[in-house]
C-alpha cells in the first residue's frame, strides 16, 4: 500500500475528508478527481461540486481543459482555492 493510500484511508475512515483529490500542477494548472458536476464557470471564477461539498477556483483566464468521468483539468493562473 502506498503511502498516499494509507494517510487516505485513515482521513476517509474518520470522515475528516471528502471524498476528492485535487492536484497542483504549478501554478497554472489544478486536476481534480471526484467532481460530480460543474455548478458555475467563467474565466475568474469555477464552482465545482462535489459528492460531499463544493470547491470555487478563482483566477484569470481560467479554462476547463478536461471534464470527463469525475475527473476535471483546469488551466490559468490560479490564485485561491476554497472548499465549501
Amino acid at each position: 500500500m502506498s503511502f498516499f493510500d494509507e494517510i487516505k484511508k485513515f482521513f476517509y475512515s474518520s470522515e475528516l475528508l471528502t471524498p476528492f483529490k485535487a492536484t497542483l500542477l504549478g501554478a497554472n494548472a489544478l486536476y481534480f478527481e471526484g467532481v460530480k458536476e460543474v455548478k458555475s464557470f467563467s474565466k475568474e471564477r469555477i464552482e465545482l461540486l462535489l459528492k460531499k461539498g463544493e470547491i470555487s477556483i478563482e483566477g484569470e483566464e481560467l479554462c476547463i481543459k478536461k471534464y470527463f468521468a469525475f475527473d476535471l483539468a483546469i488551466t490559468g493562473k490560479i490564485k485561491s482555492v476554497s472548499i465549501k
